[in-house]
């Protein structure tokens, strides 16, 4: 599906380790009852690099790999944020660490939709004149 090796390679790394590494991971912070900030650390290096490959490759990316990654994704912030429930941490505070996420989050989803940047421009705009709008 991707046209990419680079991105083929990370897409193949970042499930490998969510579905492996990320999961021990996750296990040893619920055995040990260690912060979600720790598993957050690890997401980490992994959401920089996603935004060094797709920053390059995004255009390469098809909608099924953009599912695909955002699966990946969303699985390891569910879990970051199973945590911060049981701890009582917020997890809007966790998210804010994790910059860029959301605006790979966003970039998938686009992808993933078939959509632009002429589209983004397009729902800016509407979001931007509703804000305006007299009440």
């Amino acid at each position: 599906m991707l046209d990419s090796e680079p991105a083929k390679r990370f897409l193949a790394e970042f499930q490998t380790w969510v579905l492996n590494d990320f999961a021990r991971a996750d296990r040893s912070i619920e055995a040990y009852d260690l912060a979600p900030d720790e598993l957050a650390d690890l997401l980490r290096p992994w959401i920089e690099l996603a935004a060094h490959v797709l920053g390059k490759e995004l255009r390469q990316l098809h909608a099924e790999d953009a599912r695909v990654l955002r699966g990946l994704l969303n699985h390891a912030l569910d879990r970051i944020e199973r945590h911060c429930d049981r701890r009582g941490q917020r997890f809007a505070d966790v998210l804010l660490d994790l910059y860029p996420l959301e605006d790979i989050l966003i970039a998938l989803a686009f992808v993933e939709h078939g959509l632009t940047g002429a589209d983004l421009l397009t729902i800016l705009a509407l979001a931007e004149s509703a804000n305006h709008q007299p009440q």
